[in-house]
């Protein structure tokens, strides 16, 4: 019989313990305190968040694809949900859920020619920090479909396209999805702005990129006046470059700095249409389809 060193059989039972705990605690997937230095997250902390309700946001979109600009509508919501962080999944019971989280949702159909693009991507980012939980997008059309998924540091890709395939890669530690700048950035309209932001590529595409990570430049201009269906706006723009590549995103200057309007330097651009704090998940009847403005329905 194998002898034990003389710490007694408590002391082996507490260390057994605290090994089970640290193996199967679920880790960040971002270092609190990077995300925290790059994007505050005090505005996901605004009272508005806890109303009930999402913000849910309709736009008109021009979306750069066979050398066409192919005319579509973008939706995108942000709504307060509770976290499991055991599974990284929505809890079911809110008083079951181990933290809030805000949940980006947007939502892309676009037609181009005989058949239609519908894309999707999900973002979740922990509500007290801006840790960023769980990320999958979803691309599909008459060609086939992709999905992503990023969890618990891994970034798994499942594609129809032969060079691709299927994919389980490590999660750059320092990455920011691009696919999450309509909700990171806002956290950027007021106080330090970084020099550069550590972008990992859209992943909401049927072919995907090359998953590397570029270093985009990034500039801020306050009290940009902007005008589209839904109304005239102040916003904060944001430039981020790379080269010869932009992105622009101008945010309204209020509590939730809702996106106004996103542009690319290849003719991708999403202009909002209508904006609401709705319950969407209640709003499933044909008459609700009324919601939308008629050019988008």
């Amino acid at each position: 019989m194998t002898d034990f060193p003389k710490i007694g059989i408590t002391a082996i039972v507490i260390i057994a313990v605290v090994i089970l705990l640290v193996a199967f605690a679920p880790a960040p997937v971002v270092p609190t305190d990077e995300v925290a230095a790059v994007f505050p997250s005090t505005w996901m902390q605004e009272k508005i968040w806890d109303d009930g309700n999402a913000e849910y946001a309709v736009y008109e979109v021009k979306w750069q694809r066979y050398d066409h600009l192919n005319p579509g509508r973008v939706c995108m919501l942000i709504v307060k949900e509770p976290w499991q962080a055991k599974k990284d999944v929505k809890s079911e019971d809110p008083e079951q859920g181990d933290f809030d989280v805000l949940k980006l949702n947007m939502i892309r159909d676009v037609h181009t020619g005989v058949y239609t693009y519908e894309q999707m991507v999900s973002v979740f980012v922990r509500r007290d920090d801006g840790t960023l939980r769980k990320y999958a997008t979803a691309s599909l059309e008459a060609c086939g479909q992709t999905t992503t998924m990023m969890t618990k540091g891994t970034l798994s890709t499942r594609s129809y396209w032969g060079n691709q395939g299927n994919q389980d890669l490590a999660w750059p530690k320092d990455a920011i999805p691009e696919d999450a700048l309509p909700l990171y950035l806002r956290g950027l309209v007021e106080g330090p702005l970084p020099k550069k932001i550590p972008l990992f590529p859209s992943l909401l595409a049927g072919r995907l990129p090359r998953l590397d990570i570029t270093e985009f430049d990034i500039t801020r201009t306050s009290g940009v006046k902007v005008k589209t269906a839904a109304g005239s706006f102040t916003t904060t723009e944001f430039v981020l470059s790379y080269g010869t590549e932009t992105m622009t995103f101008q945010f309204e200057e209020s509590a939730t700095r809702t996106l106004i309007r996103y542009a690319s330097s290849l003719g991708t651009e999403y202009t909002l249409a209508k904006v609401d704090r709705i319950p969407y998940w209640q709003m499933h009847e044909p008459r609700h389809a009324a919601w939308w403005p008629k050019r988008l329905r």
